[in-house]
């Protein structure tokens, strides 16, 4: 698959312009954080962004995940490169848009 990675390299400020640019070549974003979902940058942009773009979040839910190694954790999470490819291509094969 195609993609476009920005590295966003800190929470705030967020660079509104690179966003809204690269969020309208696509009309569809995917953003991944090892962060709580609620009050994340993934919500920031998606409120940033018209309805017209297709905005998915994957982060962490409000809960505490199992423990184990850093990489377990990822991937239960679907924060390992096999998760986040897998919700990539489920993006880019929705028809939301």
């Amino acid at each position: 698959i195609k993609v476009t990675v920005a590295d966003l390299r800190f929470a705030k400020p967020l660079d509104i312009e690179m966003i809204k640019k690269l969020a309208s070549e696509t009309g569809k974003v995917l953003t991944v954080e090892e962060n709580i979902l609620r009050g994340g940058v993934g919500e920031a942009i998606a409120a940033l962004l018209p309805r017209s773009i297709e905005v998915d979040i994957l982060a962490i839910d409000d809960e505490f995940p199992d423990f184990g190694t850093q990489a377990e954790i990822r991937k239960e999470l679907g924060l390992d490169a096999e998760g986040i490819a897998t919700r990539a291509k489920q993006l880019i094969t929705s028809s939301k848009t």
